[in-house]
């Protein structure tokens, strides 16, 4: 591809830059990834945008509709992955109002260094349905400041809330050490499939030996069996 002309890139079809293979990608050249107009950026798949190095954001930047954030922002409202072409500075610039307005699928697109990237004051501006959008390794990725202020918001700000929510969301692993070992025999007994198996290995150390007899009453791990097929997935 690095021998197509601006007129051939151009003419690529929505369905042909998505075929595009990752090393497809790597080897445009800027001003080939400046050739391509609005429409067919939006086609850029994800995978495609974390291939793009420094230089090629740079030329892609300089699109008339991508060279400011708002117009990022815009754009990633139709393909959430144009989201990633947002700088850790521009990032953390993002003002209250800008962090609330992100709909879910641009929270799902954010880069693991993106959501690194947020400080605490933006997190704690993230509304419950961001934070209900959250992936597991967005959550993973964030640092212990982080937790700390995403646990502030109403959402998360209580363990009984944390447990109700973690059924269908990995928020279990939210928990502090101290948290983990304040719980009650009853809830441990409680805790259900996924909530087990996103406990983090500091959360598995820090309980008590009471708590381990419970959740040994749990009927997913009451046989040694059982324990030795679920540590497959959590070991």
């Amino acid at each position: 591809m690095q021998n197509y002309t601006k007129e051939q890139i151009q003419a690529l079809t929505k369905d042909e830059i998505r075929a595009l293979k990752s090393e497809q990608i790597k080897a445009l050249e800027p001003w080939q990834i400046k050739a391509l107009v609005l429409y067919k950026t939006r086609a850029l798949t994800q995978v495609q945008i974390r291939a793009l190095e420094p230089e090629q954001i740079q030329a892609l930047r300089q699109n008339e509709l991508l060279n400011t954030v708002d117009q990022v922002l815009e754009a990633s409202k139709i393909n959430p992955a144009l989201i990633q072409l947002l700088s850790v500075d521009e990032i953390q610039a993002l003002t209250e109002i800008q962090i609330m307005s992100l709909e879910s699928d641009q929270i799902q697109a954010l880069s693991p260094w993106q959501i690194k990237a947020l400080t605490e004051y933006q997190i704690k501006a993230l509304t419950t349905e961001q934070i209900d959008a959250l992936w597991l390794w967005q959550i993973r990725a964030l640092e212990p400041e982080q937790i700390q202020a995403l646990r502030q918001n109403e959402l998360l700000n209580t363990v009984d809330r944390v447990l109700s929510l973690s059924k269908q969301n990995p928020y279990l692993m939210l928990l502090t050490k101290d948290e983990i070992r304040a719980l009650r025999p009853d809830q441990i007994e409680a805790l259900d499939r996924s909530q087990i198996l996103f406990l983090t290995k500091k959360q598995f150390q820090a309980l008590k030996s009471e708590q381990i007899a419970a959740l040994r009453q749990n009927e997913l791990l009451n046989t040694v069996d059982r324990v030795l097929e679920v540590s497959k997935q959590n070991p």
